[in-house]
C-alpha cells in the first residue's frame, strides 16, 4: 500500500512539473518576411537594389571599355612597332588590374552598406519586438529559419509587420 501511494505521488508530481513547464509561451518570427513586407524594409531593399544595379552598370561599362581597347590594340598590332605594342599591352594589363581592384572595392563597399542598413533596421525593430514580447508575456521568440516545423498559431510575423508599419508613420 505504501508503494502504491508513493507511485501515485510521483505520478502526480511528474504531471504537475510537465504542466508547469509547458506554461511558457514560445513563438516564432520570420525576419526575412518582416524585412520584405514592412515599409521601412522595402525602402532598404529598394535602395540596395538600385545601388547594386548602378554598380553593375558601372562595372559593365568599364568592362566594355577595356574590351574595346583590347580589340583596338589587337587590330593595330601590325601598325605599331613591337616595342610600342608591348607598351600598349602593358598599359592595358595595368588598366585591367585597376578594374579588378575597382570591382572588389565596389563589392566590399556594397556589402558594408548592406550590413549597415540591415543593422539599422534591426536596431529599429528590436525595441518594437521587445515591447510586443512584454505585452503578450512571451518567453522566447525563435527565428523561423531555425524551426523545422511548427503550428501557424505560434507565428507572430504578420502582427509584428503591422506594428512596425504603424510605428514607421
Amino acid at each position: 500500500m505504501f508503494y502504491f501511494k508513493k507511485i501515485i505521488f510521483y505520478f502526480f508530481l511528474f504531471l504537475y512539473i510537465s504542466t508547469a513547464q509547458s506554461a511558457e509561451k514560445i513563438v516564432y518570427l520570420d525576419i526575412d518576411q518582416v524585412l520584405n513586407r514592412t515599409i521601412s524594409g522595402k525602402k532598404i531593399i529598394d535602395n540596395l537594389e538600385n545601388l547594386r544595379k548602378e554598380n553593375m552598370k558601372n562595372i559593365k561599362n568599364k568592362q566594355f571599355d577595356l574590351k574595346t581597347k583590347k580589340e583596338k590594340i589587337e587590330k593595330q598590332k601590325n601598325v605599331f612597332s613591337e616595342e610600342e605594342f608591348k607598351s600598349q599591352i602593358l598599359s592595358l594589363e595595368n588598366e585591367i588590374r585597376g578594374f579588378n581592384e575597382y570591382s572588389k572595392k565596389i563589392s566590399i563597399e556594397f556589402d558594408k552598406k548592406k550590413q549597415k542598413e540591415l543593422d539599422e533596421f534591426m536596431k529599429f525593430i528590436s525595441p518594437i519586438i521587445e515591447n510586443y514580447i512584454r505585452e503578450k508575456s512571451i518567453t522566447i521568440v525563435l527565428n523561423k529559419k531555425n524551426i523545422f516545423i511548427a503550428s501557424k498559431e505560434f507565428d507572430i510575423t504578420s502582427e509584428i509587420i503591422n506594428i512596425i508599419d504603424k510605428n514607421e508613420r
